[in-house]
């Protein structure tokens, strides 16, 4: 009998028995005399006997009681995580203002404006001298840019390429569509 439950047991794990070998081998292992040479194989098969297992009446309701408890505490966590976080960034970035704001008036406290021209005339000069100057800076970068225009010029007129490109892709996917089996990279029309 051993032998062939040994031959079972083989042909089980192999995945090639039928349904009642399988309930032979269930029966077999269902008796606790049959299990002291084969402990794995007892141990395994008496799990599987149901008959011997009876489930509560509420069992699925109890299964989706817990299941929607369990959600409920994530979701609770991390919200309170969330929050927990979010306060302690808005903390630290009124802290890091209130820094920013002290530090900052001390330094324009300690400087007082000053004139630094007796007279207004003088004053407005060299006001005058300044934008003068900040302008012929500007203007020169201007020219310096230019060039810059030209080549921008140059790419609106290479624009209708682009949209030629954008329709040979149109045509390679569709080609690929047609032909599945050609690779990513060849194509008729390359």
């Amino acid at each position: 009998m051993e032998a062939k439950m040994k031959q079972l047991l083989e042909k089980y794990y192999a995945g090639e028995t039928s349904l009642e070998e399988e309930k032979s081998l269930r029966n077999y292992f269902s008796k606790p005399e049959n299990g002291t040479d084969f402990g794995i194989e007892y141990q395994l098969f008496s799990s599987l006997n149901i008959e011997n297992t009876t489930m509560p009446q509420n069992f699925e309701a109890e299964m989706m009681k817990s299941i929607q408890e369990s959600d409920a505490k994530t979701t609770k966590i991390k919200r309170i995580t969330l929050r927990t976080l979010s306060a302690w960034v808005a903390a630290a970035l009124l802290v890091f203002s209130i820094g920013f704001g002290w530090y900052f008036s001390q330094i324009h406290s300690t400087r007082m404006l000053a004139d630094t021209y007796q007279s207004p005339e003088v004053a407005y000069q060299e006001t005058i001298r300044v934008l003068v100057w900040v302008g012929s800076k500007m203007n020169k970068a201007r020219q310096n840019l230019q060039p810059i225009e030209k080549i921008d010029d140059a790419l609106k007129t290479l624009e209708p390429v682009g949209k030629v490109n954008e329709k040979l892709d149109i045509v390679r996917r569709v080609d690929r569509v047609q032909n599945p089996l050609m690779t990513k990279n060849t194509s008729r029309y390359e």
